[in-house]
């Protein structure tokens, strides 16, 4: 069962990659309509806090200001029908 490639599947539904390749992947799950996320450092568990710190210095706050600017009725870069009446 877990001896299989999981790079198909880490694909489709992972996360992987530098900062900007994360945020663009994560605002498609948004556009699909996904509203919570679980984010976890994968990979070599002495690389796992500074994975967790890019997470928290570069790819939540993008989502944080987009959150606001939905909250203001601002369209947001997520999902540019928010805000629209």
């Amino acid at each position: 069962r877990y001896n299989q490639d999981f790079a198909p599947l880490a694909g489709r539904y992972g996360v992987i990659g530098t900062p900007a390749q994360c945020i663009e992947r994560l605002e498609q799950f948004v556009d699909a309509g996904c509203n919570y996320f679980l984010l976890n450092a994968i990979g070599d568990v002495k690389q796992e806090r500074e994975q967790l710190e890019i997470m928290a210095a570069e790819i939540l706050p993008h989502f944080a200001r987009a959150l606001r600017g939905a909250a203001a009725g601002e369209p947001s870069q997520t999902n540019p029908k928010q805000g629209s009446a």
